[in-house]
């Protein structure tokens, strides 16, 4: 076999080609220390320097790989990151689009539902608007004006039975026009009365007002009267001063 020497802890083995054993690297200890060393070896001297410039590149091919790797790693990660991410936006979107979908739905069935109600509304309005102008136009037809000139032409071909009604209508009407008159005079009597009242003294209920008193303002008692009160009879507030007062 072949022995390289790479430096004073490693060699690489290489044997013949009929050997069973492959090729490899080795410490160098257990070169020596094996049962080889009885054996007349072939070793080649190789230039350590040049050896260990290998070894060196080989590390450092290796240093890259492993970055290289781990930056693919990382790139992986984020990318299953992003991927999940696009993933809950994906579902969030399509949560939002049956939300959207069922929105519109609903507001189709409104729209619908009161399209139903306002045409049912317009349907109602315009019945409505007809019958009113057919009782419009039977009472255009049939009116006669409120006017005892138009008494006959209201009985005019009634029955007995109906004049007989008539009468009883028309006398009613009497009694309580004449209940009305009566207590419209009672109430104008009444009301002179007060009228009257309104100009005698609150006091002696004998004279007629003639003095205000101050601060209150109220005009309701004679001279005499105004004289012997110290507050108002109408609201009992202490009396500040009295006034003449003239009444039109």
């Amino acid at each position: 076999m072949e022995v390289i020497l790479i430096d004073d802890s490693l060699v690489r083995v290489r044997f013949q080609e009929d050997s069973a054993l492959e090729d490899g690297w080795i410490p160098f200890e257990v070169l020596q220390s094996s049962k080889l060393k009885s054996v007349k070896l072939k070793v080649k001297n190789v230039s350590k320097q040049s050896d260990c410039v290998s070894v060196k590149e080989h590390q450092r091919k290796l240093d890259s790989l492993d970055a290289d790797k781990q930056q693919l790693e990382h790139k992986n990660e984020q990318l299953e990151k992003d991927f999940l991410g696009s993933t809950q936006e994906v579902s969030r979107l399509k949560t939002e689009n049956a939300r959207l979908r069922e929105g519109a739905r609903r507001m189709k069935r409104n729209h619908a539902n009161e399209q139903a109600r306002l045409k049912e509304q317009v349907d109602k309005d315009r019945d409505q608007i007809l019958s009113s102008i057919l009782a419009l136009e039977e009472m255009e037809r049939t009116h006669v004006e409120k006017k005892i000139q138009s008494l006959g032409a209201l009985l005019e071909g009634r029955t007995i039975g109906e004049l007989l009604e008539a009468s009883k209508i028309v006398q009613q009407q009497i009694e309580e026009a004449t209940t009305r008159l009566q207590e419209d005079k009672r109430r104008a009597i009444i009301a002179k009365e007060r009228a009257e009242d309104q100009n005698i003294c609150v006091i002696c209920k004998v004279e007629e007002k003639t003095h205000t008193f101050r601060p209150c303002g109220h005009f309701c008692v004679c001279a005499d009267c105004s004289s012997q009160v110290q507050s108002c009879p109408l609201c009992r507030r202490r009396i500040r001063g009295v006034d003449r007062t003239f009444s039109v």
